[in-house]
């Protein structure tokens, strides 16, 4: 524990005895995930599944889970944050349990998508009050938003390629299982832990929230930058699979992006900190709408391996500025409610791309396009916004 206060920073609420168990949590949590998490589309595809039911499933799961982050805040006021984050992993090992024993079939799917919503808002939700209320504005922000994320790609980097080999030469029912144990390990470290001095306030309603011009255009980015993440994490990786047949490729892909974004992650915390966050957005996300185009015009693997890399470190950069901007206004408006809202946000705007690539014939061309849209709206976005940031900038918590 006494080497962590050697970090450059005052993160002294982060490295409190409860949260390192909370992020130990997250790491077993995140690790049990990435076994199967990319391949579970795949999985569905080989059961017999059309590309476009596949689509509509996950369109499913992402319109439930937009408004459950409502639920998931009364939650919180009510029983408490850990507590939520505990009903979110018993859900998410329902959600396995139900692929376990069950056939692939209509009604299984649709309770796959009810249980995996219910994890990601309550899990999701919970958590992220509980780091923005411990994140302390005049240490840097985007340092420890950058610490943290490292922190979580490492338990996500092998995890991939290990996923990928248990399918070529095992099967899904072992790798479910590995998943499972994992995620029953990270309960463990949350038994002790208490969160009392955390007091979430009931103050916002979805209107008020939004009323704020900062929150708006703040959560507009957020929207935009979800697109580009969920085309990445999801749909990219089942192009590659549809193109090339192998699950070794694909295990391959999230590996390849999370070993770049570790290597970058606290450096580009520490250029959020340094630099005009809406400049650091608007620059990465013109490097990722290029990167997008280079994608839908190329077949070539390679070449697709090291445009992910480049848009693994920028995605991170820009999510790393929307996030810190994120707890900056909250810390003065309410956590709770931003926490909420963020995800709300993020599962909304994927849920939207998948209710559109639904009617469209070449899925992969046309959400790679939608994904270089989406980034050139953000750059549009913050250059607009450019130049009043740099006259409204202000030291410390107020600092956007």
């Amino acid at each position: 524990m006494k080497s962590y206060h050697h970090y450059n920073f005052n993160f002294h609420k982060y490295m409190h005895k409860d949260l390192t168990k909370l992020e130990i949590s997250v790491w077993l949590h995140s690790t049990g995930r990435s076994l199967i998490a990319v391949f579970i589309p795949i999985i569905m595809l080989t059961a017999g599944f059309s590309l476009t039911q596949v689509l509509f499933i996950w369109c499913l799961f992402c319109l439930i889970d937009a408004p459950l982050n409502l639920l998931a805040r009364k939650m919180v006021l009510k029983i408490g944050a850990k507590n939520t984050i505990i009903i979110g992993i018993v859900s998410e090992l329902a959600y396995f349990i139900i692929l376990y024993f069950a056939g692939l079939d209509w009604t299984t799917s649709i309770a796959l998508a009810v249980t995996a919503a219910i994890y990601d808002s309550f899990y999701w939700t919970a958590h992220w009050f509980v780091f923005n209320e411990c994140v302390e504005c005049k240490s840097g922000v985007g340092r420890q938003i950058g610490f943290l994320e490292i922190f979580r790609q490492a338990g996500s980097l092998l995890a991939p390629l290990i996923g990928a080999l248990f399918l070529i030469f095992a099967s899904k029912d072992y790798l479910i299982i590995l998943s499972v144990i994992l995620l029953i390990l990270s309960l463990i470290p949350l038994a002790n832990i208490r969160f009392d001095y955390l007091s979430p306030k009931n103050s916002e309603s979805i209107k008020g929230f939004f009323s704020n011009k900062d929150n708006k255009r703040n959560f507009l980015l957020i929207a935009f930058y979800a697109v580009h993440a969920e085309t990445l994490e999801t749909i990219l990786p089942i192009s590659i699979y549809y193109a090339f047949h192998s699950l070794g490729y694909v295990g391959l892909f999230p590996m390849i992006v999370s070993l770049a974004s570790i290597i970058f992650l606290y450096f580009s915390g520490m250029m959020v900190d340094n630099a005009s966050k809406h400049k650091i957005m608007m620059i990465s996300a013109l490097a990722i709408c290029v990167m997008w185009i280079i994608i839908s015009l190329t077949e070539s693997l390679p070449i697709i391996y090291i445009v992910a890399v480049f848009m693994g470190l920028f995605g991170y950069m820009m999510a790393t500025a929307l996030d810190a901007n994120t707890i900056l206004i909250a810390k003065r408006t309410d956590m709770l409610d931003a926490s909420t809202f963020r995800n709300s946000v993020h599962m909304g705007s994927r849920g939207i791309l998948y209710l559109a690539l639904i009617f469209v014939l070449e899925v992969f061309k046309v959400s790679f396009i939608i994904a270089a849209c989406a980034m050139f709206a953000i750059v549009i976005i913050t250059s607009i916004f450019y130049r009043r940031a740099l006259m409204t900038e202000k030291k410390g918590c107020v600092q956007l």
